[in-house]
């Protein structure tokens, strides 16, 4: 980034590919905007639609701005110069996991405006070798971090009652997320409930984690309650055996 001379940058992981005309596409999306982003073909792949919006409503809209192309790929998006140089957003050398979507989350708090175009532009390869299929120790430490970042992406006290609704299931994913991948990748069972209970100690996710928003389903009950009787083990057993 330091090295870069040109008045727009751009990521793209080593083992994904791009459409022909990715970055054409952005250039021509970003119009006075302070990034422009396209579709992911990933797991889930999802095209948003093309348009210009506001930071102040993508914050008021979480059931449509919470998506992952939004928020966590920083490879699916072209950055103007000046948003990120001299002094602006960098990648953080301390995180090993959700270090991309802290960068972004900390690009979108700067930007005017965001630019979208449509269609998947973007090709996404899983790998199965990578930090995220295997147990890092310092995931409750980035994922904290990642927590306090995203969740300022969005102001509830603005919302409507719906979208209220759906930030606080969006926020119950976020940390369930967690869990589930200590429970399926730490080494012990011990390791594993120090951990949820490591991530739990903040109040406002245990808060969030043990009071359930309207639509969750049964088994999050279970979770729930386990956790306010800080039977930790337990509930890592179950989240390992029902991911």
């Amino acid at each position: 980034m330091e090295a870069a001379r040109g008045d727009f940058l751009a990521f793209v992981d080593s083992d994904d590919w791009v459409e022909p005309d990715f970055l054409q596409q952005l250039y021509e999306a970003i119009g006075n905007s302070q990034l422009s982003l396209c579709g992911v073909a990933d797991q889930a792949p999802f095209a948003p639609p093309a348009e210009c919006v506001s930071r102040q409503q993508m914050q008021h809209q979480p059931s449509r701005y919470a998506q992952l192309v939004y928020t966590n790929y920083a490879i699916n998006k072209l950055y103007r110069r000046e948003l990120l140089l001299p002094a602006g957003p960098r990648f953080d050398p301390a995180m090993k996991r959700g270090e991309d979507a802290a960068f972004v989350a900390a690009c979108l708090q700067k930007c005017d405006t965001i630019s979208a175009c449509a269609g998947i532009l973007y090709h996404y390869r899983v790998n199965e070798a990578s930090a995220t299929h295997r147990f890092y120790e310092g995931i409750c430490r980035d994922e904290a971090k990642l927590w306090e970042a995203q969740r300022s992406l969005f102001a509830p006290a603005q919302m409507s009652a719906e979208e209220k609704i759906w930030f606080d299931r969006w926020s119950y994913g976020k940390i369930i997320s967690v869990l589930r991948y200590i429970a399926v990748y730490a080494p012990t069972p011990a390791v594993r409930s120090r951990y949820i209970a490591d991530f739990l100690q903040d109040p406002e996710r245990f808060e969030r984690f043990t009071h359930l928003p309207p639509g969750i389903g049964g088994r999050s009950r279970l979770y729930a309650m386990l956790a306010r009787r800080r039977r930790y083990g337990l509930l890592g057993y179950c989240l390992h055996g029902l991911h």
